[in-house]
This record gives structure tokens, C-alpha cells and sequence, in this order.
């Protein structure tokens, strides 16, 4: 689906990627880790095409990503940043119609797929009352709320998420995550997570990707990532690993 090959990219002469080597399957929830400064978002930058690499390369089904016409990549990939959308003043209903664009030709209006696509992923993102309002006169969680349902409309095979759960509360961090991840089943498509919560990470990945300092630290199932002598080594904490008494995915309790 997407491959990056010995990546390297440095800002202002320092490295912030070395070497980095990783490849997403249909039909995958990735999740990406790591303290600050590791390289996370640089990283998800440089697959999405908004940054390029300094060495290296990334492919997007076989095809180098600058190959890829603009319309074409946008249909099969697409990214959230962390910062959502600004408060724009167009509806919550005009702006998931959006991420209809790329299919439709200039000036033309939507088709009954186009709606039928935005109205679904309205009901199933929870918005669906919320479609007649301005974005800009919602929260911040909201906005980013709306900018992930754009993202579906969409319809990509490769969802990019550069931590969508900042601006949320615990019960929206869990629903967001929860029609992601239930989307990305129905559709066979592969999703890419930038997380700084470990616990939800582990509950939502079935692959985690730990950055440290520029590099791959650790990459597996949660729980061969997961383990406290790497969460010691790489976040300078001592945790204690648990399982989750429901789902018996690793759990992080953090120690002085």
C-alpha cells in the first residue's frame, strides 16, 4: 500500500529522520509513537507528500508519490493534521461535503452518491445534528471532529492522522477513534495514527511504530512494543505493563 524507504530528513541542519524504513498493508491500523521531537509528524508529512525527503523515498501502491497527479493521490490518500480546521464560516454539511471535491469535475454540483456519502458518514460520526452549523462557531473539538468525517467522506484508502484525539475529551477520544476504526474495517483501508496516548494505541493498532530520536526504536504488535524496559529506555519513565481486563491488550500505568 505505502512504502518508505531509508528516509532521511533534517531542518536547519539537524536530523530529525535517519534512515527510516516502514510499509502499511490494506487494511491496517497503524500507530505511530514516540516522545517529542522524535520524528513522529515529520515522519507522517513525508507520507502524506506534504514534506519530501532529503534521501529516500515513498511509494503509494508501487507508484513514487511525486508521480502521483494531484486528484489521483487526493482520492487514494488523504491526512488530518492535529490543528483540525480553522473556524471557517461554511456549515458542518458543506465542509464534509469537501472531501467530495475530488471526485467531481469544475463547477460541478453534487451527485446522489456525493450525498449519499456525506450524510452517512454525518450519522456515523455523531454530527448529523450538528450539520446546519457554522464551523465557526464550534469548539476545537468539534472542528477536528468534523475535519476527521471530511477525511471520510473522502473515501481514501490511506487515512493519515497526526494526533486526532488532542482537542477531545476521554469520551470523544473513544468514539473518534471507535467509527475510525469501524470505517477502516468496512472499507479494507489502511490507517495511519500519530498518538501520544499509549493506552489507546495499544487498544486501537494492531501494529505500533516507536520513534526515538529520529529513528525506529521498536515495531510490532502492541504487546512486543509495549514492554517497560523500552517505554523506560525511550520515555525516561518507569511504567508498569498491565493488561486490559477487557480486551487484554497491554495498558501503561505510569510510576515516579
Amino acid at each position: 500500500m505505502i512504502r518508505v524507504e531509508h528516509v532521511s530528513k533534517a531542518f536547519h541542519g539537524k536530523t530529525v529522520l535517519h534512515d527510516v524504513n516502514l510499509y502499511v498493508t490494506d487494511g491496517e491500523f497503524l500507530g505511530i509513537i514516540g516522545s517529542n521531537g522524535s520524528g513522529k509528524t515529520t515522519l507522517l508529512r513525508i507520507m502524506s507528500g506534504e514534506e519530501r525527503p532529503d534521501e529516500g523515498n515513498v511509494s503509494l501502491r508501487g507508484r513514487l508519490l511525486e508521480r502521483w497527479k494531484v486528484r489521483e493521490r487526493a482520492q487514494q490518500l488523504t491526512v488530518v493534521s492535529q490543528e483540525g480546521l480553522t473556524p471557517v464560516p461554511f456549515s458542518v454539511y458543506d465542509v464534509v461535503m469537501m472531501g467530495r471535491h475530488v471526485y467531481q469535475g469544475r463547477f460541478q454540483p453534487p451527485s446522489a452518491r456525493d450525498r449519499e456519502v456525506v450524510e452517512h458518514v454525518l450519522a456515523v460520526t455523531g454530527l448529523e445534528g450538528m450539520s446546519p452549523q457554522s464551523v465557526a462557531q464550534l469548539s476545537g473539538g468539534e472542528r477536528q471532529r468534523v475535519a476527521i468525517a471530511r477525511a471520510l467522506a473522502q473515501e481514501p484508502r490511506v487515512l493519515l492522522l497526526d494526533e486526532p484525539t488532542t482537542y477531545l475529551d476521554i469520551g470523544y477520544q473513544l468514539s473518534v477513534l471507535e467509527y475510525v476504526k469501524k470505517w477502516q474495517v468496512a472499507h479494507g483501508a489502511a490507517v495511519v495514527a500519530v498518538l501520544h496516548d499509549l493506552n489507546l494505541a495499544a487498544q486501537f493498532c494492531e501494529r505500533i511504530v516507536l520513534m526515538e530520536g529520529g529513528h525506529i526504536a521498536a515495531e510490532g504488535a502492541p504487546s512486543d512494543v509495549l514492554q517497560a524496559d523500552i517505554l523506560q529506555r525511550v520515555y525516561r519513565t518507569r511504567p508498569t505493563i498491565v493488561r486490559h481486563p477487557l480486551s487484554g491488550v497491554p495498558q501503561v500505568l505510569l510510576g515516579s
